[in-house]
């Protein structure tokens, strides 16, 4: 048995199973007390189809190593290298802030081995 539930123009559906109490495999399939729901939602389904898609094409696959190159390597310095581990300020205002040290610190870090190599350093 199910019923169908509507919700923001999303559809969702709910099943039901009608009585789990002489049920010989209700420990295997639920904990709950009461039946069993069972919950499709039929546009996250298409959203993960379609995203799955994206992430398969040529395209996607491009992407995605474009971005092991890019982007991974900095947050691995930053936590690992840096030590920075958690924000020490609470709120979206103070951790960007305090993010943006922590980039800042890092590019300034990378100019400075930059420089190093090219032979450009100047002592402080």
């Amino acid at each position: 048995m199910y019923f169908y539930f509507a919700v923001n123009t999303s559809k969702i559906r709910y099943y039901k199973c009608e009585s789990c109490v002489d049920c010989a495999v209700k420990e295997f399939c639920t904990k709950a007390k009461e039946e069993r729901i069972i919950q499709v939602n039929f546009n996250l389904i298409e959203h993960r189809k379609k995203a799955k898609e994206n992430l398969c094409s040529e395209q996607g696959i491009e992407l995605r190593k474009q971005r092991s190159i890019d982007v991974e390597p900095v947050f691995g310095m930053i936590k690992g290298n840096r030590h920075f581990k958690r924000f020490l300020l609470r709120g979206i205002e103070k951790v960007n802030i305090e993010w943006g040290i922590a980039s800042i610190a890092h590019n300034i870090m990378k100019m400075m081995a930059v420089n190093k190599k090219l032979g450009c350093v100047t002592k402080l």
